[in-house]
């Protein structure tokens, strides 16, 4: 397992972080170890992402989807195995074409937590067109697996359906997005609401947290 690490560390943590995918204060460690080895832990996404945590040929780790509060197993190996038999997804429809359907948690969860980001919309446009995405996905299904003629065309292809227009509404602010990312995984993966003053953080410590010293200062 030292040779592992050392020659193929991204591959070895993601196997590790696999390994406790359900221990999010387990997962949380290995991520702080990946960064300490300078490997970055990319958010979930709906297009690279696959159940479990997967390295990338760049070094970096592929969050899993599994991994995040909402989203099972099964959800997430149908949202990869979807995407490798028609393509990447485009927009918030493309996912709710998926057989059997994801469930309005599911989208929810994947939404806040970015793992659409590379999808067409920012994610309060996303979040907004929940209700619109499901119904289209039904009607969609249900078309698709008619032998009758419908609106989408008689080939059963669906190749005509119109997706609806998301709405023009204002992005949700930096610190709401992490926010919801937390809720859902546990913890700040694209960013941190102390960013801003990590200066002012390191300059007034004296003491590491995850390092305490056997014999600690008088004033701390």
């Amino acid at each position: 397992t030292a040779w592992l690490k050392s020659n193929y560390p991204a591959e070895y943590l993601s196997a590790n972080m696999t390994s406790v995918i359900s221990k999010t204060d387990d997962v949380v460690r290995l991520i702080h170890e990946a960064r300490d080895m300078g490997i970055k832990v990319l958010l979930p996404d709906v297009n690279t992402s696959y159940a479990e945590f997967s390295p990338k040929k760049s070094g970096e780790i592929v969050y899993g989807l599994s991994a995040v509060k909402n989203i099972g197993t099964k959800a997430a190996e149908g949202i990869a195995e979807h995407r490798e038999k028609h393509g990447d997804y485009k927009t918030i429809f493309d996912l709710c074409k998926i057989e059997p359907s994801i469930n309005r948690k599911v989208l929810e969860s994947l939404i806040q937590v970015g793992a659409c980001d590379s999808l067409e919309g920012h994610r309060s446009q996303q979040f907004d067109a929940i209700d619109m995405a499901i119904k289209f996905g039904q009607k969609w299904i249900e078309e698709k697996n008619s032998s009758q003629s419908s609106l989408f065309g008689n080939d059963g292809s669906n190749e005509g359906s119109q997706e609806p227009a998301l709405s023009n509404i204002g992005e949700w602010s930096a610190d709401e997005c992490l926010n919801r990312e937390k809720e859902l995984i546990g913890f700040y993966l694209s960013g941190d609401p102390l960013e801003e003053h990590y200066n002012d953080l390191r300059e007034f410590n004296n003491v590491e947290m995850t390092d305490l010293p056997t014999k600690l200062p008088k004033e701390i």
